[in-house]
This record gives C-alpha cells, structure tokens and sequence, in this order.
C-alpha cells in the first residue's frame, strides 16, 4: 500500500536545500576510508588492535539495522558506501590500542598482557559496571565521512566503565585522549609499547554504520538518501550483558577475538 505523504513540493524543496547546505557544511575534507576501501575490496589487513565494546549488539539492533542496509545499499545515490555488517556492529568504550599502528606479532602477548593489568584494576573500581545494563538505540545521524547509531547509555553504565578505565590507566603513568583532545597529548600505560598510540576515550555513545569505500556522486544526495531511508529506523531499547575487550584482527571489528570479559 502507498503511504501519502504530509509533505507539500515547497517542504520538500525546503528539505532539499537543507540538506545541501547541511552536506556544505561539512566540509571539503575526503570523506573516503583506505580501511573502507581495502574491505569492500575483499582484502583483510593483519592488524592488532585492543578495544573496549559493547559486542556483539542486540539481535533486535542488528535486525533493525539489517533491513535498513537492505535499503540503503540499494540507493544509487549512496553508490560508494561502505555498510557494516550486522555481525560487525559494536559500541567503543575505549580505544585502548589503534589497529592502525603497526605491531610485530612477537610482541603482541606482552601488549596484550600490560592491557589485561589495566582492565583488572579497571574492574576493580566502584564505577565500573557489573551486571547488566540498558542501552537505548535512538536515531541514525548522517556525519559526511560515516554516519553513526546514536545509543544512550540509560544506566550510566558505559560513562562508569570510561571513568574506572582512565584512572587504571594514569595509574600506571599511561594517559588516555579524551574525546577530540589531542592525541600528541596521550601516552600509552606502563607495560606497553612506549611507541604505541595513545589510548582513546570517545566522549559520545554510538556504533558506526557506514564509512566511504569511494566519494560519492553528488554530497548532498547522498545525505538525502541516507536520510529519508534513516528516517524509519525506531528506537530500541536492550539490555546489555557488559564489556568486553578484543583483538582487533582486521579493522573496523571485521576481526575480533575476546582478550578479557
């Protein structure tokens, strides 16, 4: 059955121009990823990288998620994107290790062990969640160079967990990033590589859902396709049964084996 619309051709005219104003405005940076690219290639870098997250989510998410691939994949306008599997989807408590930098396999035991002494006092800590706790997946938001599932994080569960994170790791003279902060600032905790990158604390929740394999056609119509097919996606609300930390064997979590529950 067709569903009118309460939409009028001046709205709609309006809701473009926004919309191109809006892709404007985000700047003329490249919106393309080499990771992106390298997947939808089929080609798998050997990476290792240590993460934080909440994974794997929900099946409700991922149900929800993967009707709206569906749809979006089939949009010409978004030809270039790069849309996460369902399997793949996650929310990053912390970077503790980018992937991105290179590690000699003979010396990923000894990283991923100075990593574990963090998490242990980490858990310890009275913020740290335990037990379940309930995420509530809001809205699909259109960002340029990927677009992201806004969560809240209802229980203060994942804000807790970032809190007992980064007091474990200045414990051990390490200092994480805190959201854009500047990374040059951050230092990796005692034990670690001391040329590794800084660990990362993002200051939002959300799971990211799409990144760009190759530019697309137009900005602006590639916003508005990912709007108007965004626009059905319904929150969701789940119980999450805590965090845990993996490997991160190929990039964006297309590889992950659990180091520490």
């Amino acid at each position: 059955e067709a569903r009118r619309s309460n939409c009028s051709p001046h709205d709609a005219t309006r809701s473009r121009a926004h919309l191109r104003r809006s892709s404007a405005a985000m700047g003329d940076a490249p919106w393309t990823s080499a990771q992106a690219a390298a997947l939808a290639r089929g080609e798998r870098e050997d990476t290792y990288g240590l993460l934080l997250v909440c994974y794997p989510l929900d099946d409700a998410v991922r149900a929800a998620w993967t009707a709206l691939r569906e749809r979006l994949e089939a949009d010409p306008r978004l030809q270039g994107a790069y849309l996460m599997p369902p399997e793949c989807l996650h929310i990053t408590v912390a970077t503790l290790r980018n992937c991105a930098a290179p590690l000699a396999p003979a010396n990923r035991e000894a990283t991923r062990e100075a990593w574990i002494g963090v998490l242990d006092a980490a858990r310890a800590a009275p913020t740290w969640p335990r037990g379940s706790f309930r995420l509530t997946f809001s809205n699909l938001a259109f960002r340029g160079n990927c677009a992201t599932l806004a969560v809240s994080d209802d229980d203060d569960a994942i804000l807790g967990a970032r809190a007992a994170l980064g007091k474990a790791i200045a414990a051990r003279d390490g200092r994480a990033v805190i959201g854009g902060g500047p990374r040059s600032e951050g230092r990796p905790p005692r034990g670690a590589p001391s040329s590794d990158p800084a660990p990362h604390v993002p200051d939002i929740v959300h799971s990211t859902v799409l990144r760009w394999a190759a530019e697309p056609a137009s900005r602006a119509e590639a916003h508005e396709a990912f709007e108007a097919i965004a626009a059905d996606f319904r929150p969701l609300t789940v119980d999450v049964t805590g965090v845990v930390a993996v490997a991160e064997t190929a990039p964006l979590m297309h590889g992950a084996e659990e180091v520490l529950r």
